[in-house]
């Protein structure tokens, strides 16, 4: 049955289902999620696989909306584009990596109303060089540092904001703060220091910018770790027909009622669920 369902109006009920949940505000992660079991032609210039690209709300844990492309028909910034487009997020605040550092994913979030938060790396040379020799020569306005110890290792944070240089204010739409992480430690008894930056809607506010650069993440920890680590979603035996597409799909979905229902801990939940159909019902219907 999964084979032959099509996972586009699967995708559109889901859409439908999570708007319920959107609230005026959030603060959302924007991302996408190769399926590994799906990579064709692994070696050469054919290579095709799977994407499930989402918007996850950091506040609530749950996935607002997602669609599903082959990296061979689109890519994963315009089917970024075609969500912001399609999802009503009143005044969200969007964070994005920095492959959308793009002037007009950035035009189109400001259009939706919505706040931005994005990553600057060496895709976008001039604006990461411009970023990189202006925070050297000036003093940030803000600063905040952190700390953070556990799971083999122990970290600081500094994140350092700048007002915006008059030279990017036209290129790069609404623009009021840059923003430069600097993250130094300890993981597995070896030392590490790197540095990101950042450019954002956002006024040049230490802590708040702080908190928002790391939540960004939790898409990451909180979503796509989960359906690989407890989900097997990258070893999932689905191949053939569109049994890829909506198993991920199913696999958002179940994460998203869970945490609705108030399971932060999903391995506890399914094990809580496991062959109690008429308790997993009621959880569907809640």
């Amino acid at each position: 049955m999964m084979m032959e369902l099509d996972f586009q109006q699967v995708t559109q009920v889901f859409n439908q289902w999570a708007r319920q949940y959107v609230r005026k505000g959030d603060i959302v992660a924007g991302d996408g999620k190769s399926l590994k079991n799906t990579v064709q032609n692994y070696d050469n210039k054919s290579q095709d696989f799977v994407t499930a690209v989402s918007l996850f709300c950091q506040q609530r844990q749950v996935v607002l909306g997602m669609k599903m492309s082959r990296n061979k028909k689109e890519s994963e910034i315009s089917v970024i584009r075609q969500l912001l487009t399609e999802l009503d997020l009143p005044s969200a605040t969007v964070t994005l990596d920095a492959l959308h550092t793009q002037k007009k994913t950035i035009q189109l979030l400001r259009q939706r109303g919505h706040d931005y938060l994005v990553t600057v790396k060496g895709n976008q040379k001039k604006l990461y060089q411009a970023l990189t020799n202006y925070c050297q020569e000036q003093k940030p306005i803000a600063q905040h540092e952190s700390q953070n110890v556990g799971h083999g290792r122990s970290e600081k944070r500094r994140v350092e904001v700048w007002s915006v240089p008059t030279s990017l204010t036209p290129e790069w739409k609404d623009i009021q703060s840059v923003v430069r992480m600097t993250r130094w430690g300890q993981r597995q008894s070896q030392d590490y220091e790197n540095q990101m930056f950042y450019i954002t809607s956002l006024p040049p506010q230490g802590l708040k910018l702080s908190r928002v650069i790391r939540q960004h993440w939790q898409i990451e920890n909180n979503l796509h770790w989960v359906k690989d680590a407890l989900l097997g979603e990258d070893k999932a035996q689905q191949k053939d027909g569109h049994a890829p597409e909506n198993f991920a799909i199913f696999r958002s979905w179940v994460i998203s009622l869970l945490r609705l229902n108030g399971y932060s801990s999903i391995t506890e939940a399914i094990a809580l669920i496991s062959h109690r159909l008429p308790f997993l019902l009621s959880l569907c219907t809640a």
